[in-house]
């Protein structure tokens, strides 16, 4: 299979548990390679994130991160380089801050479509 780059999202989630992504395609893999986080406030800010396997609701049993401190004024990559989330189709990402209007995501990603 080919992979081609993919933006996945990139936005503020809310403060409670946001579906921000589903893998869309019947047959496509995603590897979530970068998720970034900027914290654009004067204090620190927390973030959390989940993997949700399509049929599934939102839960702490999901999480790939919770409530991550992001300082004042910085970012920071969540994922540690070469690090890497599958979602296969119907799987789902959401996240939430702990500060509404702080923490903005860009997530991005390579794809794998059926028939490559």
């Amino acid at each position: 299979m080919d992979l081609m780059p993919i933006h996945i999202y990139e936005g503020q989630p809310g403060t409670a548990a946001t579906l921000i992504y589903t893998c869309p395609i019947e047959g496509a893999i995603i590897a979530v390679d970068s998720v970034l986080a900027a914290n654009t406030t004067g204090t620190a800010a927390t973030v959390s994130l989940q993997r949700v396997p399509k049929g599934n609701t939102s839960g702490t049993q999901w999480s790939l991160v919770t409530a991550q401190s992001i300082g004042a004024n910085s970012n920071a990559q969540i994922f540690p380089a070469g690090t890497f989330v599958v979602l296969n189709p119907g799987d789902a990402l959401y996240a939430l801050q702990g500060t509404a209007s702080a923490i903005t995501l860009n997530i991005d990603g390579e794809i794998a479509l059926p028939g490559n």
